[in-house]
Formats: structure tokens, sequence, C-alpha cells
């Protein structure tokens, strides 16, 4: 066997000077913002053919537009099989990176360190200031839900996390509705510059003034760079009702109340020998509930004679009381959109000459003041708009003792004055009559649906009475209290009772605390004799006391059992509904000033006052609620002027000059108020009436709020 050995060489390909690797660099993309990442992919190859590349070092550099390496990588590659190419991969977080031309620079050394293949990528950052990129804003909203009217607190932020200066930078908050993309406010910022890392703040305060309550309501806040609009921050809120509206029938009808006297001192539209004037202020008003209200007397050489003020929110009619004492001057009624005053006792004092009536209130809206002009003294000559910037309200003559006495009964004026008080601060829309011509005019007028005797003296005609038991009978309601004797015995049937004389012994009165009036007991403080009556149909609500001497209360046996001492009992004739009492209840609650007398009357007339529309008599009320849900705010409720349609009692609102209504309110946080709409109506009045309610938006401006519907039929 022979064996031969010779050398060789083996050729990888490449000449001389040439490498066997390769090296290639590129990016995902050549231009990039703040904040982006570069993907910076490697390609490093072995180009021979039969040879396996090992220990191949790869370096990656990566230079800012100033030349300074910012980014550096060194890998070493194991091995790269013949014609095989290795990738590597890298990510580059920008952050903050100058704006401008950046390099990439690819090195590639074999195993012996010497230099085998190099590249070079190139890629572009761009300025904030051109692409707004790294500018960002946060908008934050309270509260949140926000009640319409009320104030949404707005703070929005811009912060410059870029890379270069924003120069004169604006800024702008917008309201949108996100269901229509109505645009409810829009506020702009002046620019400004922001540096890099800068911050700017801006708020603003907003009234929720939207048409409807929903969540879908957003704050917006934008910008613009390089002039395109750019947006930041967005966020979402909910609008929610404020206040809660509902117009309902009222229980309670519209009563007319007959008294004896004073009578009243007006005719023709002048008045003759008045006891007693009430001015008011004939402008609708819009005071403010802080505002302080005064009303100053003065002589015919300019001396005061008397002066009273209140603020409308703390006001409490010393009307009575002023009066009784002898006093001149009283304020009667109060309200935002009313100021009224009485001149009294002019009889007693018989003043001559003429007389000036200022009225002033001092509040934030400044001082305003109105004036009567003078005016003579005993009222003659003067008509009711003859009062300059006041009007009077009615006219009284000379008051009287109680025609029946007893002699401890308190003046008919003073009785007056006190029921109309007690009428007024329980809301009562009401009209006094004085005569049987008065209550047989309001009786035909479709003003009333019920009615309150507490007259002792005057005998209505016996037509009137079948009138008044005709109209119980057909749904109306009817009051009697205090009369004299039999001389309106005609109404009896109405009232189911008949009438039996006078208890001589009777000192008080007991009411039964089963039935509606609810219970208590009173001593009579004049020394009247009240009525006696059997029940004839009616049920017993209370008995007299001390009608039998050595009995108890409620005459004991053989008392009220056979109904010898009814003191008040009620009854519900065909499908009115009817009381009775048979003492002079006015007297006893005007001496008392109140309390249990006033009580029961109020009790007595709640009872019948209720609403007739179907049996067609008078107006009852439209009884709007209003429910606030959260701030407290003040209000205003306009009702125009309807062909067909008549405000016959404002409340506390006035009458327009057109015949609509003009009602001011205060409502407090979580309040609710209720006010009587006393509208009625004829055959060519619409089946509804659009009312607007307005009230006042967290920064005191009036917007209309909601449209109220009216029924009226």
């Amino acid at each position: 066997m022979a064996t031969a050995r010779a050398p060789f060489v083996v050729d990888t390909g490449a000449t001389d000077g040439d490498s066997d690797l390769s090296g290639r660099v590129t990016t995902d993309r050549s231009v990039y913002d703040v904040g982006d990442v570069v993907a910076i992919r490697d390609r490093v190859g072995n180009v021979a053919s039969n040879a396996t590349a090992q220990s191949v070092r790869v370096q990656t550099r990566v230079r800012d537009p100033e030349g300074d390496i910012v980014w550096a990588e060194d890998d070493e590659v194991a091995f790269i099989a013949p014609g095989a190419e290795q990738e590597l991969t890298y990510s580059l977080p920008l952050g903050r990176a100058a704006p401008g031309g950046y390099r990439i620079e690819l090195a590639v050394d074999d195993a012996e360190g010497s230099r085998a293949a190099e590249d070079v990528a190139r890629f572009d950052v761009r300025s904030t200031s051109e692409s707004g990129v790294g500018l960002v804003g946060d908008i934050q909203v309270e509260p949140d839900p926000v009640r319409r009217t009320e104030q949404l607190d707005l703070r929005a932020q811009l912060h410059n996390d870029g890379n270069a200066l924003l120069e004169d930078l604006p800024a702008e908050l917008l309201i949108t509705d996100g269901e229509t993309g109505e645009v409810l406010a829009d506020w702009e910022f002046p620019g400004t510059d922001l540096g890099v890392d800068g911050q700017r703040v801006v708020t603003r305060e907003w009234d929720a003034v939207t048409e409807r309550s929903g969540s879908r309501f957003a704050a917006l806040l934008r910008t613009t760079v390089a002039d395109e609009p750019r947006p930041l921050a967005q966020a979402w809120f909910t609008v929610t009702d404020k206040l809660n509206v509902t117009v309902d029938r009222a229980s309670r009808g519209r009563v007319l109340v007959m008294v004896d006297g004073p009578a009243r001192a007006a005719t023709d539209g002048e008045c003759r020998e008045a006891d007693e004037i009430e001015l008011g202020v004939a402008e609708p008003l819009a005071l403010d509930p802080d505002d302080q209200v005064r009303v100053a007397l003065y002589d015919e050489a300019g001396g005061l004679i008397s002066a009273r003020s209140a603020t409308v929110s703390g006001f409490q009619s010393r009307w009575a009381e002023r009066g009784e004492a002898g006093e001149i001057l009283a304020l009667t009624h109060l309200t935002r959109g009313r100021v009224h005053l009485a001149l009294m006792n002019l009889a007693a004092e018989n003043p001559q000459g003429t007389w000036r009536v200022e009225v002033e209130a001092d509040g934030k809206q400044g001082i305003r003041r109105w004036d009567s002009g003078y005016f003579a003294v005993d009222c003659s000559g003067v008509p009711a708009n003859g009062y300059g910037d006041l009007e009077r309200v009615a006219a009284w003559a000379a008051g009287a003792a109680d025609p029946h006495g007893p002699k401890d009964a308190p003046s008919l004026a003073h009785q007056r004055r006190h029921l109309e008080a007690a009428l007024r601060s329980r809301g009562w829309s009401y009209h006094l009559a004085v005569s049987a011509d008065d209550l047989e005019r309001a009786l035909g007028s479709g003003r009333f649906s019920a009615y309150a005797l507490l007259h002792e003296h005057e005998k209505l005609p016996e037509a009137l009475q079948h009138r008044l038991v005709e109209a119980v009978d057909a749904g109306s309601g009817l009051l009697v209290a205090g009369r004299h004797d039999q001389r309106n015995g005609q109404l009896d049937p109405a009232l189911g009772i008949d009438f039996r004389g006078r208890l001589p012994h009777a000192d008080g009165v007991e009411v039964d605390a089963r039935g509606e009036f609810g219970g208590g007991t009173a001593g009579f403080l004049t020394s009247t004799k009240p009525l006696s009556a059997r029940l004839a149909g009616a049920e017993l609500a209370a008995t007299f006391t001390g009608t039998h001497p050595g009995r108890g209360p409620g005459g004991g046996r053989g008392g009220a059992r056979h109904g010898e001492e009814v003191a008040i009992a009620y009854h519900k004739p065909g499908t009115g509904v009817s009381g009775y009492m048979g003492f002079d209840v006015l007297a006893e609650a005007t001496l008392a000033q109140g309390g249990f007398f006033d009580d029961v009357l109020l009790t007595g007339l709640e009872h019948i006052a209720t609403a007739r529309d179907k049996a067609g008599y008078g107006p009852s009320a439209r009884m709007l609620t209003i429910r606030n849900l959260g701030e407290g705010t003040e209000g205003r409720l306009l009702l125009p002027a309807v062909p067909g349609v008549e405000v016959v009692d404002p409340g506390p609102g006035r009458i327009t000059g057109e015949g609509g209504l003009d009602l001011r309110f205060d409502i407090a946080e979580k309040g609710t108020l209720a006010f009587p709409l006393w509208i009625a109506v004829d055959d060519h009045a619409p089946e509804t009436v659009e009312a607007t309610l307005r009230i006042a938006t967290a920064s005191g401006v009036m917007v209309d709020y909601t449209t109220v519907t009216i029924p009226l039929r």
C-alpha cells in the first residue's frame, strides 16, 4: 500500500482586500415625533460560499443633529454560516429628542478586529412647534353632575412635554352638547409662550344653561399649532334638572267672605270720609328678599308723621295690632311683587289738609323710591289712581262697634284687619263683602266657589238665601258663623241645623278630636250668648261648654245628644258642603290674636272652600308647585294675556297692564313653593295656556328655564 500527500488551498471567493462580511442598517420610518420609538434593524451577512464567519462584532451608534453620540449598542455574533445573514433589532425611545436630522452608523468587525463592513442610515425628528406632538392637556369639571343653571367649574392644564418652545400658544375651552354638537359656551385665551416642560392653567365658570338635562355634555380643551387646530383633552359630564314643576287642580276654591262693615268709603272711583285707606305701589315690582322697605307719611309742611320698615323676607304683618292701638300707619302686605300700606284711624284723628306717602326700597339694586304726591287726607275727590306712583287698593268708612255686641267685642275695623291679615298669611284668595248687594253680585260673577257669612246684622233677601242654598246643592261651599238670630233662617236646610234660640250659659267650645276640626278646648273671651241649634242632618264637630251649671264639658247627659249645645257642625247637602258655627268666631279670634279660634275659623274655611269646577262654580285654583332640587334661587312666572282668560287674583304676583300674570318668587335650597293660580275662563278660552318660568343662574342672570302648561278646562 502506498500513501501520497500534497498541500491545497480552499478559495472563499474573496479577492485581496475584500471582506466576506456585509452590513446594513435600516429604520422603520424616516420621520419621527417626540415620544416615538425608532425601530433599528442591523443585518450582518457572510458572503463566503464555503467558510463560516466566527466572532463577528457589530457596533451601532446614533448621532444627534450636533454629531454627538446619543445612543450606542455593541453586540457579537458567534458565527454566521456561509451565505447566511444575521439580524439584530433595537428600540430607541426618543422621549424629548431634539428636533433635526439623526445619523445611525453601523460597523462590522471580523474575528481579527479588522473592519469588515460599514453602513449609515438617517432619520429626522420633527419639532413640537411644527407637529404639536408632545403638547398634552388635561381638563377637570366639578361638580358632576351639575344642575341646570347652576355653576360648573372648569380647570384645564396645558403641558409642553415636547422638544421645542411653543411661541404665542393660544388656548380655548368649549362646552358642547354631545348629542347635537351645539357649542353652548366658548372661551378663548390669548397666546403665550410655553417652554419645554412648561405648564399653563386656565379656568372658567359656566352657568349650566341648557334646554334639557342629560349625560352627553362635554368640556373640551384645544389649541392651534402651526395653523392647525389641535384637541388636547375632553371631559364628559351630566346635567340634571334643578326644578320639578307640576300644575294640579287645587283642593281649595276661591272664597267670598261677608262681614259687618265698616262699609267701603269708595264710590264712583272716589272715596268719602274714609277711616282707613289702603295704598299700594302701582307698578309691578321686582324686590329682592334682603331689600329693606320703608314707608313714610309726611304732613303738608314736610314733617314726618310716622314711618314703618321691614325686610321683604322678614315681613310680619302688625296691621291689626297697630290699628287697634290707634296708630295711623301700618305695612299691610310686603312681598317681592307688592308693597301695601294702610292709613288708619283717620276719623278719630280728624286730620286736615294734605299728606304725602313715600315708599323706599334699599338693596342690591340701589335705592328706589315711589311717591304718592300730596293728596287730601279726607279722601274726598281723590280717584283710585290719584296717588302718584301709588294707587288706592281700598277705602273704608269709619269703624263701628259690633252691631249686636257684646260690649267687650272688638271693633268691626279691628275684626276686618285681623281677618284679612289671617287670610293673607295663609295664602287665601278672597274678597270681603259688606252688603247683600256685594254678595249677590259675587254670586253671579263666577269668581267664587265658596261663601263665608261672618256677618250678624244685615238680613239677606230671601231670594238671595235661596240662591245660596241652590249653590250649595249644586256643588258650592258655605260657612255661616256668628249670626245673631233667625233673620237668615232660609239657609238652615243647607246647613243641616234647626235654629232653637240662644244659650245663656255657654262659656267656651270643645272640639271633638275625632272629627276633621282637630280637637281642642277654649273659653270665650267675650260675654257672648251663642246660638242654640239642633242637628237636622249635619254632623257634630264641637259642642259648647258650661251650657248647664254643674255639668261637664259638652253639657253632660241630655246635652249634645239632643243637639241643644251644637257649637260647630258640618253638612254635605247635594254635591256641596257647608259648615255651621253658632258663635262669633271672628270676634273671638280677633281678641285672642290667633290661636285656637283662628284655627277653628280657618279650618272651617278649608272645609268648605273646595274646588267646584265640575259644578261650574267659580275658578278653582291651578296649584303651581315648584320643587327645588338644588341651590336656592329667585324666579319669575310670566303668563301672557290670552283672549278668554282672566287672572282673577294674582296672589303674590301682579296683573300686568295687558292682563297677564307676573309672579316673582324666591325658593330656598331644596325648598318647595306652591302658588294658586286663580284663572277664570269663558267659552272662547283655549284648553291650555303656556307660561314661561324664568330663574336666576348662579351668576344672577335671569334665563328661561321651562315652559309650564296650565290646563284651563
